[in-house]
């Protein structure tokens, strides 16, 4: 599964917000500085019910990732840092339980928007 996130902030809109709307340099993980406009996204990915995922790449500026528990269920997270027109992507293999009554589905909360923007295109799948 193949998943992006990018930050759409252009130099015109950068020059006329305010650091509300910005945000002021962000201490980051590992003391790294992420400068104002950068978006910080916490990343957490959750298997389907009986599944699981594996082999998690991302490519950009992706820090601190870890194996987690939250409420009984296993995850992966980190945190995606994705400064002004740049893109982060997240490379993923998810297995679905044998029980599984219908397709994978992504489910992206909260997004602020009624459109989800998801692209199903399962023709890489090794659907079984």
């Amino acid at each position: 599964m193949t998943f992006s996130i990018t930050n759409t902030l252009t130099s015109d809109e950068m020059a006329g917000a305010t650091t509300y709307i910005l945000g002021g340099a962000q201490p980051g993980v590992d003391g790294i500085v992420a400068p104002a406009g950068t978006s910080a996204q916490r990343m957490l990915f959750y298997a389907p019910a009986g599944g699981s995922i594996t082999n998690l790449t991302a490519s950009g500026d992706v820090r601190d990732q870890e194996n987690k528990t939250m409420d009984g269920k296993n995850l992966i997270t980190n945190v995606a840092y994705i400064a002004p027109g740049e893109t982060v992507t997240f490379d993923f293999d998810v297995t679905t339980s044998a029980k599984a009554e219908s397709d994978l589905r992504l489910d992206q909360t909260p997004a602020g928007w009624l459109d989800e923007n998801v692209t199903y295109d399962t023709s890489a799948c090794s659907i079984k």
